[in-house]
């Protein structure tokens, strides 16, 4: 049972590192990362964000299945940030039939599943706003939403915010309801 929540834990580091690599980049024209074409990369984001994601495209699970999954396993802490949900990935790495995961993966996961800080904030705080930026109608953001809503660097979070995926009106409603204003990056 243990190793299988590993593996399942490994798992959703790896694509999430592909889609972070992807998400994090300024200009996507033709830049390798981890042995794959990070406009490749946007073909599995669907598939791993939003509450109730779609199956991953075939041409996902071809990406998924050529990438270097050691290497994307060092950009697993960039998930919370870019509003990705594990589950999500690990579902992703299991409906495309991924199943050979480098060691130095699993290692990684076992030792290293902690949050890391990044603009004030604690990463895996930031998952206590998703609901309230997902989904076609979310609710309003939690006490425990705005609290980290009031805490982060939101200008330092910009470079994430902007290439998150996550509709800016959605994350003004957030900003609005929790009393805080605006970063630069939306306006």
């Amino acid at each position: 049972m243990g190793k299988n929540i590993t593996n399942i834990l490994t798992q959703s580091t790896v694509i999430a590192m592909v889609l972070t690599a992807a998400i994090m980049v300024k200009e996507v024209t033709s830049l390798t990362i981890c042995q794959i074409d990070i406009n490749d990369m946007q073909k599995c984001r669907p598939a791993v964000t939003g509450v109730n994601p779609p199956p991953p495209v075939s041409e996902c699970c071809v990406v998924v299945r050529s990438a270097n999954l050691e290497c994307f396993c060092r950009f697993k802490f960039y998930l919370p940030i870019l509003g990705i949900d594990p589950s999500n990935v690990a579902a992703l790495v299991a409906k495309c039939g991924v199943i050979a995961i480098p060691p130095s993966c699993r290692a990684i996961m076992i030792q290293e599943t902690k949050s890391i800080p990044l603009c004030n904030v604690d990463t895996n705080d930031l998952q206590k706003c998703r609901p309230a930026v997902t989904g076609n109608y979310p609710p309003p953001p939690t006490p425990a939403c705005c609290t980290v809503a009031k805490t982060a660097n939101l200008e330092c979070l910009c470079p994430f915010l902007s290439r998150s995926g996550i509709d800016p009106s959605k994350l003004k409603a957030l900003l609005a309801n929790c009393g805080v204003n605006n970063p630069s990056c939306l306006p």
